[in-house]
């Protein structure tokens, strides 16, 4: 059963795709793209009490060569943080086997994840976050042999009553 849970994960969260334009960031030829929106794709840093949200990353390889990379579960694993505790992130109730996968992300292509925030597909009961102000964080997990990657900036968005 958590085996199926961890595909389905995988298979919703990983897409190839273009790149898209929120807080862009370049590391060594590797664009980086990061983004809170709403339900309908508009970015967005204020939410209402209960209203779910997208958080969205990308990575775009622009090297002039095909980038191999290692991980052992998700590649990016997005967080809502509230000063210095995690409050919600997209892995909340799965597992994972710890073995090392490696995949690849091919000149001129990217790479997009998805997470509808606050709660993971295991997560268990519900979350809603209060009113306040929270840190959306994207954190990379990718082990790329041919190039350094940054983590990219963290977004603060309000939820208000």
């Amino acid at each position: 059963m958590k085996t199926t849970i961890i595909l389905l994960f995988i298979a919703f969260t990983t897409r190839s795709c273009g790149p898209f334009s929120s807080l862009s960031e370049r590391d060594d030829g590797m664009k980086r793209a990061f983004a809170v929106a709403d339900t309908t794709g508009q970015e967005r840093t204020s939410f209402q009490l209960g209203e779910a949200f997208e958080m969205s990353f990308a990575i775009t390889n622009l090297t002039g060569k095909d980038q191999s990379y290692y991980s052992t579960g998700p590649t990016v694993i997005f967080e809502i943080r509230q000063a210095d505790s995690t409050i919600a992130s997209s892995v909340d109730g799965l597992a994972w086997i710890q073995v090392v996968l490696s995949g690849r992300i091919l000149n001129g292509r990217s790479e997009k994840h998805e997470w509808r925030a606050p709660n993971s597909p295991a997560r268990n009961p519900k979350i809603e976050l209060p009113p306040g102000t929270y840190t959306a964080r994207a954190v990379l997990r990718y082990g790329f042999t041919g190039v350094a990657v940054a983590q990219p900036s963290e977004i603060t968005f309000n939820v208000v009553p």
